[in-house]
This record gives structure tokens, sequence and C-alpha cells, in this order.
């Protein structure tokens, strides 16, 4: 199934986790049952090709909006894939195991079991305004740093509701 997701790093009393900002897919039924467990998925119209070296991906949202909601790029794999060293970036990337959303000021924690992440170093272009599309703000400057990985099966445990307090804010 294609998906693409936009997300940041996060740590909520010490946990550390990961907060998607939006996951677009292909099929119906994927968005339907993660938006069911609250993540912000939508419906994508979506296309991968490989074309010299290269796998060219673009997607756009399929809802209306004033302006489209798009990506497109393309990516390839660099180096060999290999297991981050604890105490690294790229570590401290990879070794999540909560996603995190709010709903209604209250933060709902999703627990996720995976083995260890296995990545390549890969090159990426990237069309920025398409890419901004999809952003809360306006991204400045460039991908400095990107990874890719085959196939990872992830677990994911029912959400927990959280109540904010305004002291836990």
């Amino acid at each position: 199934m294609l998906e693409l997701n936009v997300r940041t790093y996060v740590k909520y009393k010490n946990i550390p986790g990961i907060y998607f900002f939006s996951l677009d897919a292909a099929k119906i039924l994927s968005v339907l049952g993660a938006r069911l467990g609250t993540l912000p998925y939508y419906k994508a119209k979506m296309k991968e090709s490989d074309i010299n070296g290269w796998t060219e991906y673009y997607s756009r949202r399929q809802i209306k909006t004033d302006e489209e909601t798009y990506f497109k790029g393309r990516y390839k794999q660099i180096s060999k894939p290999e297991f981050p060293a604890s105490g690294t970036l790229d570590y401290w990337l990879f070794e999540r195991y909560y996603l995190f959303n709010t709903v209604n000021g209250n933060i709902i924690r999703v627990g996720i079991h995976h083995l260890p992440w296995k990545p390549a170093k890969a090159a990426v272009t990237y069309e920025k305004d398409a890419l901004n599309s999809l952003l809360p703000g306006t991204l400045q400057g460039e991908t400095v740093k990107a990874h890719y990985v085959e196939v990872l099966d992830v677990i994911f445990w029912l959400p927990e509701l959280i109540k904010v307090h305004k002291k836990d804010s």
C-alpha cells in the first residue's frame, strides 16, 4: 500500500514518540481504519515508479481545500542497511515505540511494537512547494538526512486517552 507521512519527533513526560501532522494513503479502508484510531489519515491518489535507479513518488490528497495538498519527489538508496548505533541521532530517530496525537485538547497515546529498524541512507529530491503544502508551517532550507527501509511489520496497541490538565500542558 502506498503511504506518505509527515511527522515530527516528540517527548511527553519523558516518553519519546512520533507526532504525525498527516498521513496520506491510497486505500480508503486503511484511511477509515486509521482515523478510528485517531490518526490524521487522508485518502490520496498516489503513484510510484522506478526511473533510472530512482523511485519517483507522487501523492495528491482527494479532499477539497483552497490549495492543492500534494507531494512530488524522488529517492534512491545510497548505502547498505545497518542498525543505528545506540546514542546516535539515527538511533534516536528510529527507536520510538509510541505515537502521540491530540484530540479535543487531550493527548492520545498509541503503543507500537516492531523489531529494530535497519535503515539505509537515501538521496532525496522533492518540490519544496509540494512538501510545504503538507506542513502546518513552511519548511526552510533543504532536507539533510534521509533514510530508506524496505519493509518492517509494526503492531499497534489500542489508543489510550490521557486527560490533560492545565499544569501538564
